[in-house]
């Protein structure tokens, strides 16, 4: 099977992805250091030469498994392939986007789309997947913002986004696998427009409680309200100085990954929850800051893989058995917690969507999806960990000296990448 082109108009894109969309290295200053009403005990420290309990194991083999290679994708390269490409990722989505969450919003999308070797030429891709060059004025028309034209935006009504892309590095996406970067400019705008389409309009909200957004008044005290912005993480600080929690968050990332891809051997899912265990137990503060980016970017990051993988994948993947299957033959190959997803926000992106493709294997989807949307308190992870109260747990993992320097390096690795 080849993807042919869709519209001899236009000439390509892709996306260079900037997590800025989300808020993510955003220009504000950091939190200020601020006290949380609850009393927080320092954690022990995890510097401990203990390897992780049998019967799991670290080690991730290879799959044998050929009907999730995308070696039938002629990758694309130029801009008019990008294009041309994403045309038609989103018309293929639009057709399929009700079965790919409950009663989902995120529908009738398309893009604007700039290549930054070509700041003054725009194209536009519609809904149905054709593609056109247009102007200016018509993408002011369109909803685009004249003064953020080197960022990507929503544009006005949510369905659509703009994206500056350079097309030299749209198959560089340093924490995907090179074959699965060409969707990433897709995967951006389904991400945000669930954002704005899905959580921000439909979920339940834990703001809503504590402001009011038609009267501009805040509900609670001044005190509360600080409390809020903690709890919340409103500035999306890292904490990439807590170094102890940060090898907590990337073991726990592992261990999720490793259960995804162990899909016959529960005990892999029993450790990761044991470590999560261990973290909220050892970490209570940085749990509770971690909830919100969890819930919100955790899930948005499993909406976006999965729309992804029901384009590329439509018969393979229409059963939970299937999407299973699926999700376990790319995270043996995308290892999140080796690569840059250091930082307590970044962090929620991948534990999070790992947390939510185990909960898919155990819970039916319309039940945990309907679950989290109504309360603002629980993650995939919380949901998955009540799943299995009533099972005695493992030891969790602990790292080894090995696994702690490599996090200190992945830690001054992000702290010079994003300053």
């Amino acid at each position: 099977m080849k993807i042919k082109n869709l519209t001899t108009l236009g000439l390509g894109t892709a996306a260079l992805l900037t997590l800025s969309a989300c808020g993510l290295y955003s220009d504000a200053p950091p939190a200020q250091e601020s006290q949380p009403t609850q009393e927080i005990t320092q954690p022990p420290a995890l510097v401990q030469e203990v390897p992780v309990q049998e019967p799991v194991t670290n080690e991730v083999t290879q799959p044998e498994l050929s009907r999730f290679s995308m070696d039938f994708l002629d990758v694309p390269y130029t801009l008019e392939e990008h294009l041309n490409f994403l045309g038609w990722l989103i018309s293929s989505y639009n057709e399929i986007a009700p079965t790919i969450w409950l009663n989902n919003s995120v529908l009738d999308m398309y893009a604007i789309v700039k290549e930054v070797s070509e700041p003054d030429r725009l194209w536009l891709v519609y809904s149905d997947g054709t593609v056109s060059e247009i102007s200016l004025q018509d993408a002011i028309a369109r909803g685009l913002d004249e003064e953020r034209i080197d960022m990507y935006h929503q544009l006005g009504d949510g369905r659509g986004y703009f994206t500056p892309i350079d097309v030299n590095n749209l198959n560089n996406w340093e924490v995907l696998h090179p074959s699965f970067a060409p969707t990433e400019v897709f995967r951006l705008g389904v991400h945000e427009g669930f954002h704005v389409l899905e959580q921000s309009q439909k979920w339940a909200n834990a703001s809503r409680t504590v402001f009011d957004f038609e009267t501009f008044e805040m509900l609670v005290s001044e005190e509360e309200f600080a409390e809020f912005l903690i709890r919340v993480n409103a500035e999306r600080e890292e904490f990439l100085e807590e170094t102890d929690a940060r090898v907590a968050r990337r073991l726990l990332m592992r261990d999720l990954r490793l259960a995804v891809v162990n899909r016959d051997n529960e005990d892999y899912t029993l450790t990761a929850l044991a470590t999560y265990r261990a973290f909220r137990e050892n970490f209570p503060q940085q749990h509770l800051i971690s909830t919100d980016q969890d819930r919100s970017e955790g899930t948005a990051t499993y909406f976006d893989f999965v729309a992804a993988l029901n384009i590329l994948f439509p018969n393979e993947v229409q059963t939970r058995e299937g999407l299973d299957e699926a999700l376990a033959y790319w995270m043996t190959y995308i290892d999140y917690e080796n690569r840059l997803t250091i930082g307590l926000v970044l962090e929620g992106y991948y534990i999070g969507s790992l947390a939510t493709m185990l909960l898919n294997r155990y819970v039916e989807s319309d039940v945990w999806q309907q679950t989290i949307m109504d309360d603002y308190n629980v993650t995939s992870l919380s949901l998955l960990y009540d799943h299995f109260s009533g099972r005695s747990l493992p030891n969790p993992s602990v790292a080894t000296q090995d696994f702690i320097d490599e996090t200190l390096n992945l830690i001054e690795r992000r702290r010079a990448t994003f300053r």
